[in-house]
């Protein structure tokens, strides 16, 4: 028998890559009692793949100086689900990645959301671009985004921001560090109980997954290469591929060194 995960679940809980903020939204929790079965991988998706006539586009586009630098997907992984209004192989400006970063942290405590946004108002992204990663399993998904700045430090400024938020907000534990890149950080974002009070939700009125959480593990990271900034952020079925994820993470970031580099 095939696994299976809520609609909702899958197709909300997994906000975020605008920056790494909105993780969780409240129409994930809203939406919980509503949800209907399917899977993560489905037929129509893998029909959707087999339309497109250019083995190109199946690795993911590279017109642009940004595309070029994400990595190809390639086996083990195909081209994933989209990412919001933004499709599964995107590429937006500079002032609309700003915007998104803002939308990101939404989720975020007051005093923190205020500081994460000061940062962003000062800094000066040029454009992002984004790709999802379905592992050919269909049981866990990385969507990948990188955000050029004029400047490393930039990068180096917003990759801290980041990292220091979720360090602050307890409901995020540490997870696993990647191997020649120190700088790299990743977090395990609240389950259960802490989601639903992380959403601003009463978790009695929501006792199924405030007990059992939703069924999916999730991971986020944050990095920088130079003027590049980098977030990763992963969900699927339970157990969690941690070293598949974190393997993809190193790729990307020596991709960003030398380009051509595949999974």
């Amino acid at each position: 028998m095939k696994r299976v995960v809520p609609t909702a679940l899958a197709a909300l809980l997994v906000l975020g890559l605008t920056g790494g903020g909105a993780l969780y939204t409240k129409n994930t929790v809203d939406g919980a009692d509503r949800a209907s079965p399917t899977e993560l991988g489905s037929s129509l998706l893998a029909e959707k793949y087999a339309e497109d006539d250019s083995a190109g586009l199946l690795r993911g586009r590279s017109d642009s100086e940004l595309s070029k630098l994400l990595l190809p997907a390639e086996p083990p992984y195909r081209l994933g689900p989209d990412i919001g209004r933004y499709g599964r192989d995107g590429e937006i400006s500079g002032e609309e990645a700003g915007e998104q970063l803002k939308d990101s942290v939404a989720q975020w405590p007051r005093r923190l959301r205020v500081e994460i946004l000061d940062t962003i108002d000062k800094l000066r992204p040029e454009g992002r671009a984004f790709r999802s990663y379905e592992h050919r399993s269909s049981e866990f998904v990385v969507d990948v985004s990188l955000t050029r700045y004029g400047a490393d430090t930039d990068a180096e400024t917003m990759h801290r921001g980041l990292r220091d938020g979720y360090e602050t907000m307890e409901l995020f534990r540490d997870g696993p560090r990647l191997d020649g890149h120190d700088e790299a950080r990743c977090f395990f974002p609240p389950q259960g109980e802490d989601l639903v009070r992380f959403v601003g939700r009463d978790p009695s009125h929501y006792p199924d997954m405030a007990e059992h959480g939703t069924g999916l593990d999730r991971m986020l990271c944050t990095a920088t290469r130079g003027e590049h900034h980098i977030v990763v952020e992963a969900y699927g079925l339970t157990p969690f591929p941690l070293h598949a994820v974190t393997t993809l993470l190193e790729n990307q970031l020596d991709h960003l060194t030398s380009p051509g580099m595949a999974i």
